[in-house]
C-alpha cells in the first residue's frame, strides 16, 4: 500500500496525475454519500476520478446509521 497527498484545485486530475505516476492498480477514495442532487449541483471528487482516470476505483461510501 501506498499513500501519497496532493493539493490541487482539481481534486480528480491531481488524483489520476499521482496514480499514473505511481503506477496504481487501484484507487481508493472515501465518499460523503451527498444525494444527486447534491452531487448534479456541486460535483465530485470520487465521479471525476471514475470518470477520467483509466484504472480501477473504489469507493467507499459511511457506514449506514442505524
Amino acid at each position: 500500500v501506498e499513500v501519497e497527498v496532493a493539493r490541487a484545485a482539481d481534486v480528480a486530475e491531481a488524483t489520476c496525475q499521482v496514480a499514473e505516476r505511481v503506477s496504481a492498480d487501484v484507487i481508493c477514495m472515501a465518499t460523503h454519500a451527498h444525494g444527486a442532487v447534491a452531487t448534479a449541483l456541486l460535483g465530485s471528487a470520487a465521479q471525476g476520478v471514475v470518470r477520467r482516470c483509466g484504472r480501477p476505483v473504489l469507493l467507499i461510501g459511511p457506514a449506514p446509521e442505524e
